[in-house]
């Protein structure tokens, strides 16, 4: 059965479209630390977490890419914002003695489902 190709570019669109968003890696030496973690690592280790952050980190949209060892953490204009986010954890990791990473999203272009193949890469 064939999904209708209006359908399928909405879904397709929907998916990869988000223009707003940060890419964290945090890791320890046993294994990866959820973002949402660090405010209370830090508590822990008797440093005081940015409040503003604390508060962005209980309430954002947080997708765990679990085989790449990453999280996608929405960042849209009206929070914090990427770079506010990856200063927090570049600072926490520092005083945790944490290796992170983290980066706004350089979202790729959409392009339009290709017919014959089925997939919207435009070098297929």
């Amino acid at each position: 059965m064939r999904i209708p190709s209006i359908t399928l570019h909405a879904s397709l669109a929907g998916a990869t479209a988000s223009p707003d968003s940060t890419i964290v890696s945090i890791t320890s030496d046993t294994g990866d630390v959820d973002v949402r973690q660090l405010p209370g690592m830090m508590r822990n280790a008797g440093h005081a977490p940015d409040p503003e952050v604390t508060s962005f980190l209980d309430t954002a949209e947080i997708t765990t890419l679990e085989y790449v060892h990453s999280q996608v953490v929405q960042t849209p204009p009206h929070t914090i914002g990427s770079e506010a986010l990856c200063s927090f954890v570049t600072s926490a990791s520092s005083k945790l003695s944490l290796q992170s990473e983290c980066a706004e999203d350089a979202s790729g272009d959409i392009f339009e489902l290709d017919g014959d193949l089925d997939v919207n890469d435009p070098d297929a």
